[in-house]
């Protein structure tokens, strides 16, 4: 039961500093003659020896430092033990129980003794004078004894009663004791109590007191309730209130659930950790966040916290170092808690995304620091009526797992969660076989470890398995038959068994389940669903085809589902989602299948994105050139254009704003942004010319503050420009046809295949003959060059310092031909612009990536894939369209897909960006995502330092930190939030969402710093 240490005598005691709130000077007195140490004293008492002080064993008696003692001297320095004579040690291993007889002549002298918790001696002072020395705890300024003296003639120590065992009951606490193997049937004992950890103050309940006198082997306490408590308990000797011989001691706490109950977390409630109480007269600990994917917890008055070790087989020992402040914990995760009372606590935290908090709790009542973890859930399997159970071998370098046993419950009945253990063996076993007669049935095991004082390890998670031979198929049948019944009972505990039996029969049961898909009942239908995502096999994704195809069918959908759409692979139907887009004959088909994603795909993230995309029309289906490829004849001049001449001329809205359009300056796209956003602000209304109004209007002022910047005036113009113009309908718009403009305004077949450029091809995949062809073309070609390199792997020679492709050549277009050309290589584009990288990959496992400086590229078809930030940009306008971010090999944390820096601007499309987030640092730069995936992995997906706009739109944002965090204004207009955590911390409150496209595919939790509009930007379009 937890809170009772149900020792064998053991007191496993914390080997950490405590500040020593009050030293009880227990002086066993002055004994006098040694014929009369045992008729005048208690001979068994407890004393706590002060670093510094004496003990003056022959007398009983504490005696202040460099008083002139005799024989029997004992003092406690530097955490040892030194007497004179020398101390006798017993060579019994401190994680067993003290010993039950201790002879005279037992144990080894030692003239310096460790002051281990548990470890025993033997002092003999000569004559009649002898007895028994226990450390009970550890402290760094104090060590508490146990002594024992033996009587005139005595020549062994019986420890009598052997053991304690404590139940807590609603009326109390429960003792049971048996004596040992002589003592007398009708013996009387001594019940003696104290609380635990707390200053006595006068208050004899703080130390140990006689509170009954028993004739029997039990007796019920009524118990102080939310105490830690100590009992000792020992035969009565000849007088009132004196003890015998060696007696038996325990510590409980009158709980109020066991710490493997859990605890259901809300913010503000507080606990006590001892006894599990919510909001009672006592606490430890108050609860500041809980959920929706981690807990924060404020340690009360005389209570320090620390995170955990992570869990492994090494990390019994609790950890020594504790603080005062709030701490932090991830669902999965620990934090340890040093209580007033000596003892430290382990918290473990549960919970899903969509769940709460709970939290479980795991204690040595002695102080232990040694607090062991559940075992890992063995391989199971089945064998002529036995279960064999395959356990992982336990670490031998675990503290005390020498004298661990492995305990195997079995729950009484399946589902109830009523266990009773089944059997036990050493910790070191790995096999263990348990034989069953039952047949076609349901079991539930789950496993300790359990140290030889009775603390025990809180229980695994239970293990579900069927008796009897898979391959018995008439067995299996009649389970499966049952199992599809119970699947709808009313029963929560009948369904709950047959979804486990579903799950081991495995993939045997998915035509049964892919059958219920289309049953016409909605809760059959949703029950098989969450079976074939939930098992083990679904979590892998290999039941997604035949989940999306059985609502194909239900939906009437006959066409076959397009490339992508039914891959495994969460991402890869992210891609197809947000990828190429379809011919217009397709697409019907494609949004026959968006909607078949938005009703049943099992990630929730791919759901709410085919639902937000449903909502959307289809982009206008056009592959063109890149502005970056475009020949001079093919561009717009219009840096030398007077914008504000055009506004004079006036005329109709849209004829005004086309005219606008045309003349912006793509070359520059912070200046052609601008441009756009005045545009759309005339679109909608006449503007007859300037005679019409003597006054300035914002659209005119903007116009001019524009023109001034073209002629080679500072950002801070076109910054004051947008800020008379801007709103979030004219950035939204803008972005649109700015991107469009720089990645396909101009259709491919409308000009010549070459571009006017000079074609280069490499012929084979070589890294140095790329990098000689770039050098030698730097400085010579009179065109643009198109570099094109056959599918293949470029690598570095092993070892070489030069493992950098360098770019200086403004038109470069590097063109990966037959395939992608993979360069294994940090690309560094520098001073260089309108370079356009096609069918290339770029792929450094131990650096990053792509570094551009003061440049500008554009990617179409690439894959960056690199162990730290993908993509560095400083000053420099980096454009992605259909641009793949891999994850780090090894799973790896990467830092993030891209880093942009000062006036940087980022545009992406159709880019699954998975290996981490984006970070824009302080700077008047821009990011805009438009139909994107952005998975921030254990970092934010979005993260700002005083950057510019951010704007995401038709885009999946996910990952395990915060969905948009910092400071910097953030325009979110359709996104789909599959964070696991909170989804929105901004310090500064300039994040601004259409709540008509906001899609919360994890936790619904609070949008911290954000503030959503009244309607949609863009309802005026609708």
């Amino acid at each position: 039961m937890f809170g009772v240490e149900s020792s064998k005598g053991a007191a496993r005691a914390g080997l950490h500093a405590f500040p020593m709130s009050a030293i009880l000077f227990l002086c066993i007195g002055c004994i006098g003659a040694a014929s009369r140490a045992g008729e005048e004293r208690d001979p068994w008492r407890d004393l706590e020896l002060p670093q510094g002080m004496q003990l003056d064993l022959a007398r009983g008696v504490l005696a202040r430092p460099g008083e002139e003692l005799g024989e029997g001297c004992l003092v406690f320095e530097e955490q040892s033990l030194v007497a004179s004579p020398p101390l006798r040690a017993l060579a019994r291993p401190a994680a067993l129980p003290p010993s039950r007889r201790v002879q005279r002549d037992d144990g080894s002298a030692v003239p310096r003794a460790d002051a281990v918790a548990n470890a025993e001696f033997v002092f003999d002072l000569g004559g009649e004078c002898w007895g028994y020395l226990r450390v009970l705890e550890l402290h760094e300024d104090v060590v508490r004894l146990e002594i024992a003296y033996a009587r005139p003639g005595e020549s062994v120590l019986v420890r009598d009663p052997v053991e304690i065992s404590v139940e807590s009951m609603p009326e109390g606490l429960a003792l049971h004791w048996y004596g040992a193997e002589d003592a007398p049937a009708d013996a009387s004992y001594l019940v003696f109590r104290s609380i635990v950890g707390e200053p006595a103050d006068g208050d004899p309940e703080r130390t140990l007191q006689p509170i009954a006198r028993v004739r029997a082997r039990d007796w019920l306490d009524p118990a102080p309730p939310h105490r830690l408590l100590e009992y000792r308990v020992a035969l009565e000797g000849a007088s009132d209130s004196r003890t015998r011989g060696l007696g038996a001691r325990t510590r409980a706490i009158p709980i109020e659930r066991p710490g493997e109950w859990p605890i259901d977390l809300e913010a503000g409630m507080t606990i006590d950790l001892l006894t599990g109480e919510v909001g009672g007269e006592r606490a430890h600990v108050e609860v500041v966040r809980a959920g929706p994917m981690s807990v924060q917890l404020r340690p009360l008055e005389g209570v320090t916290l620390t995170a955990a070790p992570t869990r492994s087989d090494t990390s019994w020992v609790v950890p020594e170092t504790y603080g005062v402040g709030v701490r932090s914990a991830m669902f999965g995760s620990e934090l340890v808690a040093r209580l007033p009372e000596r003892v430290y606590v382990r918290l473990f935290f549960l919970g899903e995304p969509q769940e709460n908090a709970r939290m479980l709790r795991q204690l040595d009542p002695w102080g232990g620091r040694v607090l062991p973890r559940a075992p890992d859930l063995p391989v199971t399997s089945w064998s002529d009526g036995r279960v064999r159970l395959a356990f992982s071998p336990l670490d031998a370098t675990v503290d005390d797992a020498g004298f661990a046993v492995l305990v195997v419950e079995r729950e009484k009945s399946y589902g109830t969660d009523d266990w009773e253990a089944l059997l036990t063996g050493a910790a070191s076993e790995t096999e263990i076989e348990i034989a069953e007669s039952a047949r076609g049935v349901l079991v539930r095991y789950r496993y300790r470890y359990q140290l030889p004082s009775g603390l025990a390890s809180l229980p695994s998670a239970p293990q579900s398995m069927m008796l009897g031979d898979l391959d018995d198929v008439a067995m299996v049948d009649a389970l499966l038959d049952r199992a599809m019944e119970e699947l709808l009972d009313p029963d929560w505990r009948r369904r709950g068994e047959a979804r486990d039996a579903i799950e081991i029969v495995g993939e045997r049961a998915s035509d049964r389940l892919i059958a219920a898909l289309r049953s016409s009942d909605p809760a059959l239908q949703s029950a098989a669903r969450e079976i074939l995502v939930e098992t083990s096999e679904g979590r892998g994704g290999v039941h997604v085809g035949k989940i999306l195809q059985a609502r194909a069918a239900l939906e009437g959908v006959v066409a076959p589902a397009p490339d992508g759409w039914l891959d495994p692979l969460t991402s890869e139907r992210e891609r197809a989602l947000i990828g190429a887009l379809p011919a217009p004959a397709e697409e019907e088909v494609r949004r026959a299948w968006t909607r078949v994603l938005a009703l049943s795909d099992p990630d929730p993230g791919v759901r709410s994105l085919a639902e937000l995309l449903l909502q959307r029309s289809d982009p206008e289906q056009v592959e063109g050139v890149p502005w970056a490829l475009l020949p001079e004849g093919a561009r717009a001049h219009a840096s030398g254009r007077d914008l504000g001449e055009l506004f004079a001329v006036g005329g109709e809205g849209h004829q005004l704003a086309q005219s606008l359009e045309l003349a912006a300056d793509l070359a520059n796209p912070r200046a052609a942004l601008v441009t756009f956003e005045i545009a759309e602000r005339v679109a909608s209304q006449p503007w007859p010319g300037m005679e019409r109004d003597p006054g300035r209007t914002d659209v005119e002022l903007a116009l001019e503050l524009v023109d001034r910047y073209r002629a080679g005036g500072g950002n801070a113009l076109l910054a004051a420009a947008e800020e008379l113009v801007n709103t979030p309908r004219t950035r939204l718009e803008s972005l649109e046809k700015l991107m469009r403009a720089r990645f396909d305004l101009v259709p491919s077949a409308s000009l010549d295949e070459n571009l006017g450029r000079e074609r280069v091809e490499l012929a084979s995949p070589d890294f140095d003959l790329l990098t000689d062809t770039l050098d030698a073309h730097e400085s010579t070609s009179a065109k643009p060059i198109d570099l094109v390199l056959p599918a293949g792997e470029y690598r570095p020679i092993a070892g070489m310092a030069n493992e950098t492709v360098e770019i200086h050549m403004s038109g470069l277009r590097l063109i990966g031909k037959g395939g992608i050309a993979r360069i294994f290589a940090t690309m560094r584009i520098h001073d260089a612009h309108d370079v356009v990288l096609e069918n290339v990959a770029i792929e450094r496992e131990e650096s990053l990536p792509l570094i551009v400086l003061d440049a500008s590229v554009t990617m179409r078809n690439c894959v960056l894939l690199g162990a730290e930030t993908a993509i560095n940009a400083q000053d420099s306008l980096v454009e992605l369209d259909r641009v793949r971010f891999l994850p780090p090999p090894g799973e790896r944390g990467g830092s993030h897909s891209v880093r942009v820096n000062g006036t940087s601007l980022l545009f992406a499309r159709r880019s699954l960006l998975e290996s981490g987030g984006i970070l824009a640092m302080a700077g008047d730069g821009l990011v805009y995502l438009e139909r994107c995936v952005v998975d921030g992995r254990d970092a934010n997906a979005i993260q700002m330092k005083d950057a510019g706009p951010v704007v995401v739109r038709d885009t999946l944002l996910r990952g395990r930190g915060a969905l948009v965090f910092g400071q910097g204004e953030v325009l979110l207009e359709g996104a789909v939030l599959a964070g696991e955590s909170m989804p929105v911390q901004a310090s500064d409150g300039r994040v601004r969402f259409c709540p008509d496209h906001l899609f919360f595919a994890g936790p619904r939790a609070e949008l911290a710093g954000a503030k959503g509009f009244d309607i949609c930007p863009l309802a005026e379009q609708r």
